[in-house]
């Protein structure tokens, strides 16, 4: 798979990273919504990991009830997941991602090799 050059943009979250760097759109899917569009295997079951492999952590995904829309009638909640991740593998051994750990929080990019991480990821997904 091809990947696309990707420049950030201060609203770049994991995911959109993910979904531009595939040259999809950035709001093909939410992360209630990836199985839509993505088959899902666990991580430990994948032997032959390859460029364009969407890598995700969400053994710790919670939902929390936030605000999220506003309109005539007010603030509305949802419950939304967090506490998940996606990256990207680059070839068959680094991957890329999209993390807000600065301060303030700020999209930045990160280019790893999957042997330094202490938590593999939970699942490969793989484009339909």
């Amino acid at each position: 798979m091809e990947l696309k050059k990707v420049e950030l943009v201060k609203t770049e979250t994991c995911l959109t990273y993910v979904l531009r760097r595939m040259n999809l759109p950035s709001d093909l899917c939410t992360y209630d919504s990836f199985s839509d569009h993505f088959n899902q295997t666990l991580f430990s079951k994948v032997k032959d990991l390859k460029r364009g492999d969407v890598l995700l952590w969400d053994k710790n995904v919670k939902y929390e009830w936030l605000p999220w829309v506003i309109d005539e009638s007010g603030i509305r909640w949802k419950s939304v997941a967090v506490s998940f991740h996606f990256g990207i593998m680059e070839d068959s051994k680094h991957f890329s991602d999209c993390t807000r750990l600065v301060n303030p929080p700020h999209p930045s990019l990160r280019y790893r090799d999957l042997k330094d991480l202490r938590r593999l990821p939970d699942w490969v997904l793989r484009l339909n």
